[in-house]
């Protein structure tokens, strides 16, 4: 039953279009895997041993077999195996820029391919394939992931209701430090279970500017690859119709990433689950770990952040 009266809840827009109107709108990205192994009901998955232990969560939690595939220099797949049966290939669009790469295993694989889009949120759909995308991946917004199937897809779940905008709110607020451990901790509340969009971030993402969002990335990229690329030893095509979700910095040397967090400049780590795996091999996938910079490109910054960032890091290096 509605509520009337008490106090009020946030104000959210109520204009606008979400950029996946007919995807299946859930919670996050392991909802969608999740509603995918129950779909496909796979004896085996091959995964990309560069990913996070949240992606592989679904599986274990389903006791579904999977196997670790490794991935070259230029981050495509090393190994290409004959899928028996039952059997899928999940293929990762690294940092959006590898649109190449997704249509040749689309060629390779057909409908046994599944395509993880979370760094790819304005692509999509593959019609006839299984993918998904984040929208957290690219918006201040608490949840909301987006699934495609190939065929029409209806799910009995409830909306998400534990969303929290805690950590949003206060780096809103420049108190940075509580809204890292606010982050943290919402981080480590999320799970593979499945659920529809939470109200809150249906909303938020209708006020979004789809296409001012896509060209200030185009923009932000486009001048790191000028000032760094020389320097990037990570080459991936040249690309101008894709929305990335990073530069995707890799120097010769690694960085201390202490150094730019004392500039305020805060670059993550992609994945570092990956280090503490105990499977042999993936020396390169351990690498790209520990020592890629995904610099930030998204609409909070203009050229001049862009600048900052990399006076900052060319004077570390």
């Amino acid at each position: 039953m509605k509520p009337i009266g008490g106090f009020f809840e946030i104000e959210t827009p109520h204009h606008g279009d979400i950029l996946h109107p007919k995807a299946l709108a859930l919670s996050t990205g392991r909802a969608c895997i999740s509603v995918m192994l129950r779909e496909l009901s796979p004896s085996k998955i091959y995964v990309p041993f560069y990913t996070c232990d949240a992606t592989l969560d679904p599986f274990i939690i389903n006791n579904l077999e999977f196997e670790y595939y490794s991935i070259d220099e230029a981050m495509n797949p090393t190994i290409y195996p004959t899928l028996q049966q039952n059997e899928y290939f999940l293929w990762t669009n690294y940092f959006g820029v590898l649109s190449e790469t997704t249509e040749k295993l689309k060629n390779k694989y057909g409908n046994k391919l599944i395509i993880d889009d979370t760094h790819a949120f304005f692509v999509g759909p593959h019609p006839g394939f299984w993918s998904f995308t984040s929208a957290r991946k690219y918006f201040g917004v608490p949840d909301g992931a987006f699934l495609y199937a190939p065929y029409e897809l209806k799910i009995n779940a409830e909306r998400f209701t534990q969303a929290s905008i805690e950590h949003a709110v206060l780096r809103k607020l420049g108190r940075l430090a509580e809204a890292y451990d606010a982050y943290v901790r919402y981080e480590k509340s999320l799970n593979s279970e499945i659920f529809r969009i939470s109200k809150v971030s249906e909303e938020l993402l209708k006020a979004v500017n789809l296409a001012k969002v896509a060209d200030i990335r185009r923009r932000n990229f486009a001048y790191l690859h000028e000032r760094l690329g020389k320097n990037n030893e990570f080459k991936f095509p040249v690309i101008s119709a894709e929305v990335p979700f990073c530069y995707p910095y890799l120097p010769k040397r690694g960085i201390d990433r202490r150094k730019l967090y004392e500039q305020k400049i805060f670059v993550p780590s992609l994945w570092v689950d990956t280090l503490n795996r105990l499977d042999p091999g993936f020396s390169w996938e351990r690498r790209v770990s520990s020592q890629l910079l995904p610099l930030p490109i998204d609409h909070r910054y203009n050229k001049e952040d862009m600048c900052r960032m990399v006076q900052a890091i060319e004077s570390i290096l």
